[in-house]
């Protein structure tokens, strides 16, 4: 009889527990991100949840229907990529802020060639922008001026206000004709500004030797008027060019008020730059000398890169 009693004295107490937790407040979805003040960075990857559009028609209202809910694919890698597609991508994910003080958080889009990104955010009191109603809809992107971005920097970064002990769900579009990458991270203010500073530290050290090494063989050009260094001065600065126009440094300080066009910029240094390693190639290794039938190519070769360049102001 007492161990009956004892099972049952047992039960009950399961009971009240279970019904005690029953009341507390819903946990997060799965998947949400724990804001904490013990982190200050958090990679977005595995906590996103993305819905590919392939008419590129979808609006936020229909996004989030119940008849989308469901459509939502949770990622399954750090930095999902979709390769270069016409589809454009919704993406969503849940936070909890359970920090203290930090109520503002931001968040960086990773790759920095990505045209075209709307972020938005729950609207306080159920008021939106027009189209967005319900949301505060920001767009910025590569396409679009570089003063659209919250904060003057090479990648893509919004201010993202999150108040202590609140939750949200936030929702993102991506549309790009560059490749589809949807690497995001989201840092604390302190975090961003450490990021930042490492970032331009090392950017700053490989540009230097660049700009360094191509002032240099200008210099020797100058001096020696021969035709290999002007092959190589070519192909340095084609280099620079193209990392710079990659990295998202040449829209932030060369051309930071260039909209239309910006999408030549990319394929035309990418051009010159192979362009420049062939002629090098050919100037270096003296083949209109030594091996004419090779010279010949590499001029066929030059004229096809010359010709695609054109194109492009066309196509």
């Amino acid at each position: 009889m007492k161990t009956k009693a004892l099972l049952l004295a047992l039960a009950l107490l399961l009971t009240v527990v279970a019904l005690a937790l029953a009341q507390e407040d819903e946990p997060p979805p799965p998947g949400s991100v724990i804001l904490s003040d013990e982190q200050g960075e958090y990679r977005l990857g595995p906590h996103l949840e993305i819905l590919e559009d392939p008419s590129g028609e979808l609006t936020i209202q229909e996004v989030t229907s119940p008849e989308f809910e469901g459509q939502f694919t949770p990622s399954q890698v750090a930095t999902p990529g979709f390769g270069f597609t016409q589809s454009a991508y919704w993406v969503r994910f849940h936070l909890k802020n359970e920090t203290r003080q930090t109520d503002e958080w931001r968040l960086t889009v990773g790759y920095a060639n990505t045209q075209f990104v709307d972020l938005y955010l729950p609207a306080p009191d159920g008021e939106g922008a027009p189209g967005g109603e319900g949301f505060v809809v920001k767009r910025s992107g590569a396409m679009r001026p570089f003063g659209t971005r919250d904060i003057p920097h090479r990648l893509i970064v919004f201010n993202l206000p999150v108040p202590p002990q609140d939750e949200q769900t936030i929702y993102l579009r991506f549309q790009s004709e560059a490749s589809m990458t949807l690497g995001l991270i989201l840092r604390a203010p302190v975090a961003f500004v450490e990021h930042t500073q490492n970032d331009i530290l090392v950017l700053g050290l490989f540009y230097g030797v660049l700009l360094i090494t191509l002032a240099h063989h200008i210099f020797l050009l100058y001096s020696l008027r021969e035709a290999s260094y002007v092959a190589y001065v070519f192909f340095l600065a084609s280099t620079i060019l193209l990392f710079a126009e990659y990295d998202g440094l040449a829209r932030q300080y060369l051309w930071p008020g260039l909209v239309g066009g910006i999408q030549l910029m990319m394929p035309i240094f990418m051009a010159l730059f192979f362009m420049s390693i062939v002629k090098f190639s050919d100037v270096f290794l003296e083949l209109k000398n030594k091996a004419p039938q090779w010279h010949r190519l590499i001029t066929l070769v030059l004229a096809v890169w010359g010709l695609f360049i054109l194109l492009q102001f066309f196509l």
